[in-house]
């Protein structure tokens, strides 16, 4: 799991590895973002899922979101 900001073209490339080293191990990849980031929407049109709140970074609300292997 990690936490995403940046360029959302730049964060779409950076996602390819730990997805396929996910789908190759069949685990989930998790990603938190700020709520309301619009990253959310690179996100879900790379197959994450929001799955809710996740942990406050510096007194902010996160959300969590899942991508889940091909074998789950």
């Amino acid at each position: 799991m990690t936490r995403l900001a940046g360029d959302p073209d730049a964060v779409d490339e950076l996602l390819d590895a730990p997805c396929e080293f996910a789908a190759s191990e069949a685990v989930p990849v998790e990603a938190v973002l700020v709520e309301g980031d619009a990253l959310a929407g690179v996100l879900e049109d790379a197959g994450f899922e929001d799955v809710g709140p996740g942990p406050a970074f510096d007194g902010e609300q996160t959300r969590r979101y899942r991508c889940q292997s091909p074998a789950e």
